[in-house]
């Protein structure tokens, strides 16, 4: 397997977002497994939106929702917490 050159999670975080945005109406599905493989704990609100900010405008109403729910959760620190199961 090949290791991604990266500096930081920022880094792949923008590389997730930008694969699914390429093609958005087939990769969206991917999404939520996608970026759960990113290291949230490393990520502020304002990485995220600066990472945002630099894709292409998709129109696409699910890939918002995805965005959406991610701001908010990193907003909330609900990506952290632990449910006992």
């Amino acid at each position: 397997m090949k290791e991604l050159p990266c500096i930081n999670e920022e880094d792949i975080l923008r590389a997730a977002l930008r694969w699914i945005v390429h093609d958005v109406t087939e990769r969206k599905k991917h999404a939520f497994y996608l970026l759960s493989r990113v290291r949230f704990r490393s990520i502020t609100v304002r990485d995220l939106d600066d990472a945002v900010a630099s894709l292409p405008e998709t129109g696409d109403k699910a890939f918002a929702v995805v965005i959406a729910s991610l701001r908010q959760d990193l907003s909330t620190g609900s990506l952290f917490r632990y449910v006992a199961g």
